[in-house]
């Protein structure tokens, strides 16, 4: 199991939270209220992990079509100080995912892309 501290980004705006992943499930909620970022996941269904070339904290979650499509948006923006122990967890338990490194990430929400 792994826990860590996160912060979103959507909306412009960014929101504290927290990640968890157990029994190759994926459950983010948001601190203040609790609520869920997304409905829970299956690792797997997170195609790639982008690691910010130029922001050591910050990351993105690529989602498949399949996941894409049901969560209506393509990807998820966040930032943990911890980021290392999640590439790591990913790479140890040899998920499906995939760990790249990039500057800049084009977004899909609702249709629209940034």
């Amino acid at each position: 199991m792994l826990a860590i501290d996160i912060e979103v980004y959507g909306n412009n705006q960014r929101q504290h939270g927290i990640l968890v992943i157990t029994e190759e499930v994926v459950v983010m909620i948001y601190k203040k209220g609790k609520n869920p970022v997304i409905n829970p996941i299956k690792v797997d269904e997170i195609e790639t992990l982008f690691l910010a070339e130029n922001v050591p904290s910050g990351a993105a979650l690529c989602f498949k079509e399949e996941t894409e499509a049901r969560l209506r948006r393509s990807h998820i923006v966040l930032e943990s100080p911890n980021m290392g122990l999640l590439m790591r967890y990913v790479l140890e338990k040899e998920f499906s995912t995939e760990i790249d490194f990039s500057s800049d990430v084009s977004i899909e929400n609702d249709g629209k892309t940034e």
